[in-house]
């Protein structure tokens, strides 16, 4: 080895130039900081005005938040009764975020041995998380005793049951 290559060792570790040469020097913290905060600044400007496109805001919306599951709730609003020889239904729908266009709800009468006397089918169109309320009338015609309504919507396994005793004619 040349002694010229044993002094230059020592100036190489320290990451500086060899002598007589030119090397590029790194910018330092200071000099680097206007440009990052450059880059922070346009996020952040883009974010500020995606938030103010509808759709831009619900995607940041869903991802910075917990979203619930979509759900709907059948209920009845008033108990059934009987007017007459008709059986009144009175029932209310209402959809959280299943997106279905519109609910088919079965109503059935049956006997208290379980077999169906009437039935009809109602068709609910949601309204954005507000109940939408229907109203079942079935005629039992006299023939037979109705001692039971059940209620299903069509897509669910759940449904909704309600006696009717002797004391509501």
């Amino acid at each position: 080895m040349s002694p010229r290559l044993d002094e230059e060792a020592p100036r190489r570790a320290r990451g500086a130039p060899p002598r007589g040469g030119r090397r590029r020097r790194e910018p330092r913290m200071h000099e680097r900081l206007p440009l990052i905060a450059a880059a922070v600044a346009l996020v952040a400007a883009l974010a500020a005005a995606g938030w103010f496109v509808p759709s831009v805001r619900e995607v940041l919306a869903q991802s910075f938040t917990r979203q619930p599951e979509p759900y709907t709730e059948l209920y009845f609003t008033k108990d059934p009764h009987f007017d007459g020889t008709t059986v009144v239904v009175p029932l209310a729908v209402n959809d959280h975020g299943t997106g279905v266009r519109t609910h088919r709800v079965t109503v059935t009468l049956e006997t208290a041995k379980g077999r169906a006397v009437g039935s009809t089918t109602l068709r609910v169109k949601p309204h954005r998380g507000a109940p939408v309320g229907a109203t079942a009338r079935l005629d039992t015609k006299g023939k037979a005793e109705a001692a039971m309504v059940r209620v299903a919507l069509a897509g669910f396994a759940q449904t909704l049951q309600y006696s009717l005793g002797a004391a509501t004619r």
